[in-house]
């Protein structure tokens, strides 16, 4: 049977299971487990490789068989895979297509435990000119500051925004506070020429827009 580098080398790395690209990361076992169990207890841990970039290394070694010099290997070449991802799903002068921000912003999120709140700056032509990270900690008004956002929007010449934050428990249903800053943010908008296009929800593996809800809360 060949073995997953054999099978990387002769049909690409995308035909590998996960557990066969941990094979291929990891080189061989350890004294305690050989490289298959080594690789299947990581992808029983992190079912899907979810959260498995962000995995502090300590967390990886109570793997059995996984020491840190291991640990350090698998750290490394998920960090790599979710900047790679990050870096090429977004770039200045890209159309505002609403499914890959919604993927590029899943990936930034990835694993990360607490609300961070984003802007993505647009010229008239919904293209992307900026995108920035604003708060951290939660979405209300003492948090993200509409002022502040629409300054840096005048700063880099924006015609529109959009604006997205992640839900931790990966429940996208828009909270009182979310929507009450969204009415914020609208008004604002109105008042500097300057409009919110959309207002993201992200968590792991879907999505919430309010530019898709107009019965909750119309945007113009």
């Amino acid at each position: 049977m060949a073995q997953p580098r054999e099978l990387l080398r002769d049909h690409g790395a995308k035909t590998l299971t996960d557990a066969e690209l941990l094979m291929v990361v990891l080189g061989s076992g350890s004294q305690v487990a050989s490289l298959a169990e080594v690789a299947g207890g990581i992808t029983a841990a992190y079912p899907g490789l979810a959260g498995l970039a962000t995995a502090p290394v300590r967390d990886l070694m109570q793997v059995r068989g996984l020491g840190l010099a291991k640990a350090a290997s698998v750290s490394a070449a998920a960090e790599i895979g979710r900047r790679v991802l990050e870096r090429q799903s977004l770039r200045v002068g890209d159309y505002a297509d609403l499914p890959e921000l919604a993927e590029h912003l899943m990936v930034r999120f990835s694993g990360v435990t607490q609300e961070v709140i984003i802007v993505i700056f647009l010229d008239t032509q919904n293209r992307v000119i900026q995108e920035t990270e604003v708060a951290r900690g939660g979405m209300d008004s003492a948090v993200v500051d509409p002022r502040v956002v629409f300054r840096q929007g005048l700063l880099v010449n924006a015609a529109q925004l959009i604006l997205a934050h992640n839900h931790p428990s990966g429940v996208t249903v828009p909270s009182e506070a979310d929507i009450a800053v969204t009415e914020r943010f609208i008004g604002a908008g109105q008042l500097m020429g300057m409009a919110l296009a959309d207002h993201l929800i992200i968590g792991a593996h879907n999505y919430y827009a309010f530019s898709e809800h107009p019965d909750a809360l119309s945007l113009s």
